[in-house]
């Protein structure tokens, strides 16, 4: 299959990861550190690939697993915390457009990988696409909400997994990379459980009565979670082929998805989620889509 339709596939999966995200942050669970630690876990899910060509490689190899699995934790860690301070929209955007760009910058350091013309170009209307896809100018900037420097924080945790995990593709081939960076992910989230404080949020959240206890919840959460591991499985494979940088430049993929999916939401299931559409909101994701689009274009005839 054509990398830029499994491109496409990784943020439809990713999407639908995003909306539960929020909802399980908002309604299920009060600390993101709790919810990091079970997405470390539900992740080790990886090992099943182990028959399919995972190996030990060189100490060095594995020290670079290390970086990639365990900053993609901490990147997640530092996600949460800013999504609980800051609007979605803007959360989701400062992150996802400055984690393309750190990726290009380590990417072209690290690993020496440099982008044509043409996916310059496309690079360029991607990430202006995707910020526009999600901005919404109705929302007043509110200083005390320091979401900003956790998203920073994070964008660079992103950026540095992501480009450990390209030179761990090349090194060690796709799926031993991949078991590995789970494996690294998931000692980094049960290495919170070394703070007595955080120990504590886990077992508050575990009790009985609790919101996550809830059977409905828990759906959710696993629900979430199923769709992020093939979303994530599907956009590790795509950064093994390609640069980084582009692929996560891609990420108003993702917004576009979840423009359509919360659309959808608000007209079919109100009562779960409800937006306010309006034309000038229909005419801002508009154009940003045809940026969107201009921008694959350009990568898909480079």
């Amino acid at each position: 299959m054509n990398w830029l339709l499994l491109l496409i596939l990784a943020y439809f999966f990713i999407a639908l990861t995003a909306l539960t995200d929020k909802f399980i942050l908002t309604k299920a669970l009060g600390q993101p550190v709790v919810y990091v630690f079970f997405v470390s876990v539900l992740g080790l899910v990886a090992v099943v690939l182990i028959p399919f060509g995972f190996f030990i490689p060189s100490l060095y190899q594995i020290f670079i697993s290390f970086i990639a699995g365990s900053t993609f934790t901490l990147a997640l860690f530092f996600l949460y915390k800013s999504l609980k301070r800051g609007e979605a929209s803007r959360v989701f955007t400062t992150t996802g457009s400055l984690t393309a760009v750190f990726t290009f910058l380590f990417s072209w350091f690290f690993l020496s990988e440099l982008l044509t013309k043409g996916e310059i170009i496309g690079f360029f209307f991607l990430i202006v696409g995707g910020i526009f896809i999600s901005l919404n100018f109705q929302i007043k900037f509110n200083s005390k909400k320091n979401y900003l420097l956790l998203a920073l924080i994070s964008a660079v945790m992103y950026a540095a997994s992501y480009t450990a995990a390209k030179y761990i593709y090349d090194g060690q081939g796709f799926i031993s990379g991949f078991v590995w960076l789970r494996i690294f992910a998931f000692i980094t989230g049960i290495a919170f459980l070394l703070n007595p404080k955080n120990l504590g949020f886990i077992k508050q959240e575990l009790k009985k009565g609790s919101p996550i206890s809830k059977k409905s919840n828990q759906l959710i959460l696993i629900a979430g979670q199923a769709s992020s591991a093939v979303g994530f499985l599907i956009l590790n494979y795509v950064i093994s082929l390609k640069n980084p940088a582009i692929v996560l430049a891609a990420q108003g993929l993702q917004y576009l998805f979840l423009f359509i999916l919360t659309l959808g939401i608000t007209f079919w299931l109100p009562k779960i989620l409800k937006e306010k559409i309006t034309a000038p909101v229909v005419l801002q994701k508009s154009l940003a889509i045809i940026l969107i689009i201009i921008g694959l274009s350009f990568l898909a005839f480079s």
